[in-house]
């Protein structure tokens, strides 16, 4: 998904705020490069997971038109509720705001995966 497609589903949350405050465009990228920083702990889980070569920062959009190159599993459910979050506390709604944060955990927790590993007794 691109970085618009995941601020508008996480818009739809919020429909008010999308005709009524028209100064959200000034902050949308960095809430959705932010979503994307809080994801990489959860995206590298699914790349381990996978076999696939781990992002060591997270990518970082110039515009809301580029790919967001993680898994489906955090774009199209987790991002959207990351994005939320700020949408809500902007519009001065804590309670909102904060169940919008914890679906973004909830989501992210749901799409981690975990992968077996040897643990090395340092003692």
């Amino acid at each position: 998904m691109t970085g618009q497609e995941v601020y508008n589903l996480a818009l739809s949350f919020v429909p008010e705020l999308q005709n009524e405050v028209p100064d959200l465009d000034d902050y949308k990228i960095g809430w959705v490069n932010l979503a994307i920083a809080e994801a990489l702990e959860t995206e590298n889980s699914i790349r381990r997971f996978n076999g696939e070569e781990e992002l060591l920062t997270a990518p970082r959009l110039k515009t809301l038109s580029e790919e967001i190159p993680y898994h489906d599993s955090i774009t199209q459910t987790a991002l959207a509720y990351g994005i939320a979050e700020h949408a809500f506390v902007d519009d001065d709604n804590d309670y909102r705001s904060n169940k919008a944060r914890s679906k973004f955990i909830v989501a992210l927790n749901e799409a981690a995966k975990y992968t077996v590993t040897d643990i090395e007794d340092c003692y």
